[in-house]
Formats: structure tokens, C-alpha cells, sequence
């Protein structure tokens, strides 16, 4: 596979957060799929194909080591012993922090982690969401309202 595809065939694979973003209704969606050295380049290389303005999400944590982000949404899913390496140093750079109280998250209290999200995150604000609290769906509008109000700074 080319590091960097349009292909909608693997865009639209089940299961992947590049599906999720072309199902989500992106109008372009490209899916780089290169690590270390080559990554820098082939990311400036995605960059290109889009158009200059407009809003562009990028996901995943290792292009935050290559790009300045306007506002940057980290979401955590796991505990931090179970972090990827580049999830600590992507946390630091959060401008909010979408907490998922489920799964793996789903016997810790807030007030248990909220210690390492400071530690690491000082400045970002924080959305704590569950079933109870409308899940992912229940947590859009505040993520959107603070999205939208740091870009209109920007």
C-alpha cells in the first residue's frame, strides 16, 4: 500500500477512524499510513492535496511531532499505563481532553485521573462522557462550542 492513498477502498475500511471521518461526511479524506523518518515527508505531502483554508482534522498522535495544530482534541480511551509512546507527548499538546469512561476507563472515577491529566495536560479543558451522559454524541456540543470559539482566535 502507498503511504499516502485517496483509495476508497481502504479509506472506507470497517473499524478505522479514517472510515469513521469519511462516514462522518469529510469531503476529502486522505490516510497516511507511514512512521519515523518518512513520516514528516509524506505528511507534508497529504498537506498538499488539500486547499489552503477550510478545516482539517488529522488523526492520530505521531503527526503532532510534524505539525502545529490550530486546537488539538485529545481523546483517552485506556489508563495511562496502557498509552502508546507518542500518546504522553500528543496528551501534552491537548487543547481538550474527551475522557471515555468506558471500556477500560469504566471502573476509574474522574477525580482519579484527573492527577495525570493535569500533570500532563495543565491548560486543556477536560469532558468527561459515558452511556449515562449521552456517550460520544452527548459530548459533541461542548467539544464543538470549544472547537469553534478557539478558532474564531486563531
Amino acid at each position: 500500500m502507498e503511504p499516502v492513498t485517496t483509495d476508497p477502498e481502504i479509506i472506507s475500511t470497517p473499524g478505522t477512524d479514517t472510515s469513521a471521518l469519511a462516514e462522518a461526511g469529510a469531503s476529502t479524506v486522505i490516510w497516511v499510513n507511514a512512521s519515523g523518518p518518512e513520516l514528516a515527508s509524506e505528511l507534508e505531502r497529504a498537506l498538499s492535496m488539500f486547499p489552503p483554508g477550510g478545516l482539517l482534522v488529522i488523526e492520530g498522535n505521531s503527526a503532532l511531532e510534524y505539525v502545529d495544530p490550530d486546537f488539538t482534541i485529545f481523546v483517552m480511551n485506556v489508563p495511562f499505563e496502557a498509552f502508546k509512546p507518542s500518546a504522553l507527548s500528543a496528551l501534552g499538546k491537548a487543547d481538550l481532553v474527551m475522557i471515555n469512561l468506558e471500556d477500560e476507563l469504566s471502573k476509574l472515577d474522574s477525580v482519579e485521573l484527573e492527577p495525570g491529566i493535569r500533570r500532563q495536560a495543565p491548560e486543556a479543558y477536560v469532558i468527561y462522557f459515558n452511556r449515562e451522559s449521552g456517550g460520544l454524541e452527548g459530548a459533541m456540543p461542548e467539544t464543538i462550542r470549544r472547537v469553534k470559539a478557539a478558532l474564531e482566535k486563531a
